[in-house]
């Protein structure tokens, strides 16, 4: 079997895992999905708010439309999610595996390191400037597959029942907004999607700071206690709840940086269903591009540091 082929099979293996996760994930919270979509989408320039909040708008989608309406779309929100976490899982360690086997593989046994380091890509420790290439690529490539299912994702979610694709599948709502604005209606919201691929580089950056700071202060308690007897410098591991912790306020930090696009990705993919393209679209465009130097910026300035 060529090493191509061994990288197709491991990725396909890998994707299908996550893939299936990601939808057990989603069928899970699915409730708070659609009251966040609803409440993205609303705008004060059109009249009062309909929902005030999260648990607001369950209660009213619940009383109004009943307790399936917490789980319209949810056939959609599924087939979304297997075939961007299949994508993303699959191209992640395809790029992964070409990465070690054509650029990383040649200059280290050029440089006369043993060969056999490099059977198992799993095994190999990446930089982090290729990790973080290597998932931004994976992301930008999912984006471009799963696009349409996430503007009908949004359609669905959204739509009431008085409208003409009320009762329509996945496949018959991307045909019904295809015929309505076209088939460019279908990447509505592809630039702030692609823009958001750099969310887990954030999350990253922030993780790894915050990670080092406290594994520096444990190592100088440590030697505060024993009295500066301990001469190692390797930095001590974070409990399971640090870890937790961390990981959940550089997840913060990240959505709130990219919070903007977000916001500008649902509300142009939510127009993908209407007859006129409000103005809207070009507030949320507007949006998007306003904040992208700063977050830009932002990551520049990391990276410069690391």
């Amino acid at each position: 079997m060529t090493t191509t082929t061994q990288s197709s099979v491991q990725a396909i293996a890998e994707a299908l895992a996550g893939a299936v996760g990601g939808m057990v994930g989603a069928a899970s919270v699915y409730p708070l999905d659609i009251t966040k979509t609803r409440l993205q989408i609303q705008s004060k320039s059109a009249g009062p708010a309909q929902y005030s909040g999260q648990l607001d708008a369950l209660i009213k989608i619940a009383r109004q439309e009943g307790i399936l309406g917490l789980y319209s779309g949810l056939q959609s929100s599924l087939t979304k999610n297997f075939v961007q976490d299949f994508s993303y899982f699959y191209w992640h360690s395809f790029l992964k595996s070409m990465y070690i086997t054509y650029i990383l593989k040649p200059s280290k046994t050029d440089g006369g390191e043993d060969d056999s380091a490099f059977e198992e890509s799993e095994n190999v420790q990446l930089s982090t400037a290729a990790n973080l290439a290597i998932g931004i690529l994976a992301g930008s490539l999912t984006v471009c597959v799963t696009n349409p299912l996430n503007v009908v994702q949004t359609r669905m979610q959204t739509r009431s029942n008085r409208e003409p694709d009320a009762n329509r599948g996945v496949w018959s709502t991307m045909m019904y907004l295809a015929r309505l604005n076209g088939a460019g209606a279908l990447y509505n919201g592809l630039t702030p999607s692609l823009i958001l691929t750099v969310n887990p580089t954030i999350q990253f950056f922030v993780f790894a700071r915050l990670k080092f700071f406290l594994q520096r202060r444990k190592l100088i308690q440590l030697k505060k206690r024993h009295g500066g007897r301990i001469s190692t410098d390797q930095l001590p591991s974070l409990s399971p709840l640090e870890t937790f912790v961390v990981g959940a306020i550089s997840k913060t930090v990240a959505t709130i940086v990219t919070y903007p696009y977000i916001m500008a990705k649902v509300r142009l993919q939510h127009q993908a269903g209407m007859t006129r393209q409000k103005s809207t679209t070009t507030t949320a465009a507007a949006a998007s591009t306003a904040v992208a130097n700063t977050t830009i910026g932002v990551i520049l300035n990391v990276l410069k540091s690391d």
